[in-house]
């Protein structure tokens, strides 16, 4: 029977291959949910899969409904790469 954590997992495995390194992305009250899951599949033998904390600190939150906007977009994407950079992604 499949878990809705391995069915996030399993899908883009499916599409992409076995081999497909997932960064799951925690944030605010959340995160701690996210670590669970990630802390899961880690235990169970799957390193390929690791957790990214969003870091909000210097944005700015202008969009509707304190959503993110394009310069907090930029922000978070140079935040991203290193974390990208260091996945074992063979890229």
């Amino acid at each position: 029977m499949s878990t809705p954590d391995g069915d996030f997992i399993q899908r883009p495995r499916t599409r992409y291959g076995s081999d497909t390194a997932i960064a799951a992305v925690g944030a605010g009250q959340y995160d701690c949910h996210v670590q669970q899951v990630v802390k899961a599949r880690n235990d169970a033998g799957d390193n390929r899969v690791r957790h990214w904390a969003l870091d909000d600190s210097g944005l700015d939150f202008p969009g509707c409904h304190w959503h993110y906007a394009a310069h907090d977009d930029r922000l978070i994407a140079d935040r991203l790469k290193s974390f990208v950079a260091g996945l074992p992604t063979g890229w």
